[in-house]
């Protein structure tokens, strides 16, 4: 591509706009991702001391994301600051402004995209016209997304083009809801369960019981398995099964081991018991699963 991606980490040289235009999108096949969701605009600018501008409304959605320095937001009454890191968001049909800071002025990537997905994706980030700004802060899969777009639209506006652009776009927005909840159930939620599956996963090999799993949480092990279900759907050892299998699945397919060797890894002295495990998991046996499904 023209342009390196990590490249967009920096402050943009120059300003720089791809446009593609409407008529092109009229002349291609309106399905799949393109139908909800397009990308009309991107670009990056480095503002000047206490550079402003003003619109009445857009069409599009915009979302931008500053790089560096710093600037004022205004929109529906009111002034909303933004910093490096920070991603703030313009609704369609709705008075804005934006002035860089006369002292230290901003520089940011943007994007205007349209598609009956916007309103849904960027409910899922918790922003609204009421609260238009969004906490992101130093994420290098967000500068290099933008980077990706404008790099493939640079390439052209054939249809594998433009839905790439897209597929980046989405990508985008999801992955930062995607962190958000996560951010948001660390916050409200002390039972970490990132930490409790990491546990399971170091002890695949041995026999694990509520009772420990329960203790490493100081809770009881009736209550630790109703909050265990609750999020997961599945009873603790339940799901550490599952996560044997998974690790099972993984080693028929990309070791040469023996199935009796993968079953004592896993923790089950009688491979006859693990193959029936297996069986009723991943839906055939541990033999017939390599057959159908080794790519090597």
């Amino acid at each position: 591509m023209p342009e390196n991606t990590r490249t967009a980490r920096r402050t943009p040289a120059r300003p720089k706009v791809l446009v593609v235009p409407e008529s092109v999108y009229a002349t291609l096949p309106r399905r799949g991702l393109l139908e909800q969701l397009r990308v009309q605009m991107i670009g990056s600018s480095q503002c000047t001391p206490g550079w402003r501008i003003e619109h009445s409304e857009f069409e599009e959605h915009t979302v931008v994301y500053c790089l560096t320095g710093k600037g004022v937001y205004d929109v529906t009454g009111r002034q909303w600051g933004v910093n490096p890191g920070d991603m703030f968001f313009i609704y369609p049909n709705t008075p804005h402004a934006h002035t860089a800071d006369k002292k230290d002025p901003w520089a940011f990537h943007w994007v205007h995209f349209l598609g009956a997905a916007c309103d849904p994706l960027l409910d899922a980030l918790g922003v609204s016209r009421d609260r238009p700004v969004l906490r992101v802060g130093d994420d290098p899969r967000v500068a290099s997304s933008f980077a990706e777009i404008y790099d493939t639209l640079y390439l052209g506006h054939t249809y594998p083009c433009l839905l790439h652009a897209a597929a980046c776009l989405q990508q985008m927005l999801s992955h930062l809801a995607l962190q958000r909840n996560y951010r948001a159930s660390r916050r409200e939620d002390p039972f970490e369960l990132d930490r409790i599956i990491a546990f399971m996963r170091r002890h695949l090999a041995k026999p694990l019981a509520v009772e420990t799993l329960a203790a490493s949480c100081g809770l009881s092990p009736s209550h630790f398995s109703q909050q265990f279900k609750a999020r997961t759907g599945h009873s603790p050892i339940d799901y550490f099964i599952r996560l044997k299998m998974q690790r099972a699945a993984e080693l028929i397919l990309t070791t040469r081991l023996k199935m009796n060797r993968i079953a004592a890894q896993l923790g089950y002295e009688d491979p006859y018991y693990f193959s029936r495990v297996f069986r009723k998991v991943m839906g055939s046996a541990p033999t017939q699963y390599r057959e159908q499904r080794r790519a090597f």
